[in-house]
């Protein structure tokens, strides 16, 4: 790789390992950039409009310490196709072992600049560019200036970490130094969805390092340089969510099964790695023919099928998950291109439609029945015998192959509506990992805005889990362990009812929602997961010395009832538990906070939300509950 150095303004090559340590520029670029061969010809670089920001980020390398810096515009040789090629599938790594690098935000004023919405952060241009995603992700320090090199922040510093994630949609514990490589294809191709890059094919080269792939550079391919990416993901990688997407404008149409372009991961942002439920799976393969594939596959009969060809549409059921509902796969329809036969591998192609629709069911199901939904993949289980007999449709894992030959379909046919699958209740004890999980679902309530939450680092908001740390063994021997392990400051928006109807406005409840473990006994080394609803809410400064103060005992944690029932405030209640469930052959601690009525049993749930609320004049009352519960 090729360096400036920071006081002469020359070129010098370095080879692996034998590199210095060097500051990096991520910048976005515009007119009058220095070029290559500009720095070969001084006098003619420095009429450049753009020499002002190569010397402005020298002198600020060199005043921290740095004898060189890298900077893509001017040192690379993009005359030359096999340097370029290089560069391009070295610059994620380039990046990630730079010392610092510096975001240079060319169009944020210091004037007009403010960390809050509608602030100059979150209209700057660097943020949508395709280039900029890996420069973010990749090194470990980068540090943010405006267009007159005055200090923003660092990429890991509150607030400006929790502005990144909310304007890119990265997690924060991406931000700040989590393995990227552990987040779903589909996941990162969200990332990317929204960004932009002058050329087409940038779209998928920009990505190479987010996906650890290394393949030549053919400019003039257009969109073939996005199929030929996920062909060499798909080399590298079991994720089937890389088949997670859905384009809208091509509804009812045969679409090639992979991706046009990364904008068609635009709503797989909740789509998330899952662990394999079928070990034995084939491995999937790219083949001239299309792509092999193994499923569970749902199929319902044809009125013209055959004994050879029984089916003519499946469901093929993928191996991800989706949404915050547990155990609710993404399915692809796949529509047969043999209307007979005795082939042993089936050719299909795609036909674009909408994700599995989640029917909708009891709340009372979450506490009461072992088995919520239907898993399609989990037929042997005897308890399932008697939804299998009910069903209209057969379910089998079978091996196909998707073909990239798709011709138009007679007629489209009707969405399958296929059941939510799965929740099983645990019968053993779930490991100390098993994190919290808010499963709340949509019903009567409008629902429920996260205000605050701590420990931010641990919270997934597109999953609405909460990661928990690992406690050292020596902390069962003292027989007694009860920890605070999440804080979630909750404000819920309820509907009119019918002892509201008449005003027709809103009941707002403002409470926060404690999360942690529990182990009342020597013997027993399994923590158990409990929750609290406490009012007042606690104030989000407070959050981190709440939790301190209640783990090092200063607050009284002493054992409390299984359940605490909290007289009704305005003819309303709620309630919460923690209960642990095996989804899939993984345990999750699933939180429900629920409302109840006096005459009506547990029968409205809460669901989290991201919109605005209604105004605060449309508020009928204000109400502050206490509850506890334990699993």
């Amino acid at each position: 790789m090729r360096l400036l150095h920071t006081s002469e303004l020359v070129l010098k090559e370095f080879f692996e390992p034998r590199v210095p340590k060097y500051a990096i520029l991520s910048h976005t670029w515009e007119e009058e950039e220095v070029l290559f061969e500009d720095i070969q010809r001084p006098d003619k670089g420095e009429e450049k409009y753009g020499s002002i920001k190569v010397r402005a980020a020298c002198e600020l390398a060199k005043g921290q310490g740095y004898e060189y810096i890298w900077i893509d515009t001017c040192c690379i040789n993009k005359t030359s196709s096999a340097e370029l090629t290089e560069a391009i599938n070295s610059m994620y790594r380039w990046y990630e072992q730079s010392d610092v690098c510096y975001a240079f935000l060319g169009d944020v004023d210091e004037d007009k600049f403010s960390l809050s919405p509608p602030g100059g952060l979150h209209k700057a241009r660097w943020f949508t560019r395709g280039w900029t995603l890996q420069e973010l992700l990749a090194p470990d320090y980068v540090e943010f200036y405006d267009s007159t090199w005055h200090f923003i922040g660092n990429k890991k510093d509150s607030p400006l970490c929790s502005i990144i994630a909310d304007i890119t949609k990265i997690d924060e514990n991406i931000l700040r130094g989590e393995d990227v490589l552990k987040i779903s294809i589909a996941r990162r191709m969200y990332w990317a969805s929204r960004r932009e890059t002058t050329r087409i094919e940038d779209l998928a080269y920009s990505l190479l390092g987010l996906f650890d792939i290394n393949m030549p550079l053919i400019y003039g391919e257009g969109h073939k340089a996005f199929r030929r990416l996920q062909e060499e993901i798909l080399k590298t990688t079991d994720d089937q969510s890389i088949f997670a997407w859905w384009n809208s404008q091509v509804d009812g149409l045969p679409v090639d099964v992979l991706a046009h372009a990364p904008s068609d991961f635009a709503d797989s942002g909740a789509v998330s790695p899952y662990a394999p439920f079928r070990f034995n799976r084939k491995t999937t393969l790219i083949t001239n023919q299309g792509i092999p594939v193994e499923f569970p596959i749902l199929s319902l009969p044809s009125l013209s099928h055959t004994g050879d060809s029984p089916f003519e549409e499946i469901e093929a059921i993928l191996d991800c998950q989706f949404g915050s509902a547990p155990g609710t796969f993404p399915t692809i329809r796949l529509s047969s291109v043999e209307k007979g036969g005795t082939r042993t591998q089936k050719r299909y192609y795609r036909i674009m439609r909408d994700m599995t629709t989640v029917k909708s069911h009891d709340i009372s199901d979450l506490f009461t029945a072992d088995v919520i939904g239907f898993d399609p993949t989990q037929l042997d289980h005897d308890v399932y015998k008697n939804a299998k007999e009910r069903l209209p449709w057969s379910c089998r894992v079978d091996s196909v192959i998707i073909t990239r030959h798709v011709p138009k379909p007679k007629r489209p046919e009707e969405l399958t509506l296929i059941p939510w699958s799965l929740s099983l209740l645990s019968n053993e004890a779930p490991p100390d990992s098993t994190p919290f999980w808010l499963t709340l679902f949509n019903t009567h309530c409008e629902g429920i805005i996260i205000e605050n939450t701590y420990p931010k680092e641990r919270w997934d908001e597109s999953l609405r889990q909460l990661r928990v740390p690992l406690l050292p063994r020596v902390v069962f021997e003292q027989g007694y362990v009860r920890r605070v392990e999440g804080i979630f400051n909750l404000r819920i928006i309820i509907r009119p009812s019918l002892y509201t109807v008449y005003t027709r406005r809103y009941k707002h409840v403002f409470v926060t929602l404690v999360i942690g473990r529990k182990s009342f006994d020597r013997r027993d080394s399994n923590l158990k997961p409990w929750c609290r609803i406490i009012a007042p809410p606690i104030e989000p400064e407070l959050m981190p010395s709440y939790m301190e103060d209640f783990n090092t005992g200063v607050i009284d944690a002493q054992p409390l009832p299984s359940e605490l029932t909290h007289p009704l405030a305005r003819n309303l209640d709620l309630g919460v538990k923690v209960r642990s469930m095996e989804v899939s052959g993984r345990f999750y601690h699933m939180v429900n906070v629920y409302e109840i009525w006096p005459d009506i049993p547990i029968n409205a749930d809460l669901t989290l939300s991201s919109w605005e609320s209604k105004p605060a004049d449309s508020v009928d009352d204000v109400v502050h509950l206490g509850f506890e519960g334990l699993g």
